[in-house]
């Protein structure tokens, strides 16, 4: 195996024509290769396209008024897994609603995001390419369709039912991967178990969350913030 390690000095990185020469150069060869930046793989034979300006298009299907829509939640994975909620410190509240059924598939752009060690507003995304260099086109794929519905509420309790914050509406945002997602920053001053609880007065998750308990148009979990500052972990992406 050959590894080399090289430095790209030009400030704006491995741009659009030399990355489709080097795609062009590495598909000549019986061989695999890989390129590694901040612990990213990346593989030369596939290329991906950088939208230039943050444009989205995607299919969108509306629903009439009284309509309910079969969904499945999933929330933010500073809240799920292993990281340690802070008093004082900032939580990012996060939920995405995915359609089950009835189930379509519209073509969409599945955006990555090509800087690991960037923050995600600094970091360049981009979507698999096809075509030839150098008039590369984002591929579509078929995708899940996510799920927004505007008379959505938040509300966050104490165990003992004391509201520390709450929105209706629920504020809702197109984060950088371009999922659409139920947001709100929370900052707590007391350590103990919190409960978070979204009402979607036009859906059903029918028990559909990877955790916490949402029966009918409710999805609820607990959450336990400790003593001590610290990070809040990180934000579904």
């Amino acid at each position: 195996m050959i590894e080399r390690q090289v430095t790209i000095k030009n400030r704006a990185g491995l741009h659009t024509r030399p990355a489709a020469a080097l795609v062009k150069t590495a598909a000549k060869f019986k061989a695999e290769f890989t390129i590694i930046k901040d612990g990213f793989e990346i593989n030369p034979a596939e290329f991906y396209f950088v939208q230039g300006q943050n444009q989205w298009q995607a299919p969108c299907s509306n629903y009439s008024a009284g309509s309910i829509v079969n969904v499945e939640g999933a929330w933010g994975d500073n809240l799920t897994g292993t990281s340690k909620l802070k008093v004082g410190s900032p939580i990012r509240v996060e939920l995405v609603l995915s359609q089950f059924e009835p189930l379509m598939t519209p073509d969409g752009y599945t955006v990555v995001k090509l800087e690991p060690s960037k923050l995600d507003r600094e970091s360049a995304y981009g979507t698999l390419a096809s075509g030839a260099a150098p008039d590369w086109v984002a591929t579509p794929s078929p995708m899940t369709p996510l799920v927004y519905d505007a008379a959505a509420s938040m509300v966050i309790t104490k165990a003992d039912g004391t509201v520390v914050a709450s929105e209706n509406p629920a504020g809702a945002e197109i984060n950088a991967t371009g999922k659409v997602v139920y947001g709100y920053n929370l900052r707590v001053q007391a350590a103990g178990q919190y409960t978070i609880t979204f009402t979607v007065p036009n859906v059903d998750f029918g028990g559909r969350c990877d955790a916490g308990t949402c029966p009918g148009d409710t999805a609820t979990l607990p959450i336990t913030v400790t003593a001590g500052g610290g990070g809040g972990g990180r934000p579904n992406k």
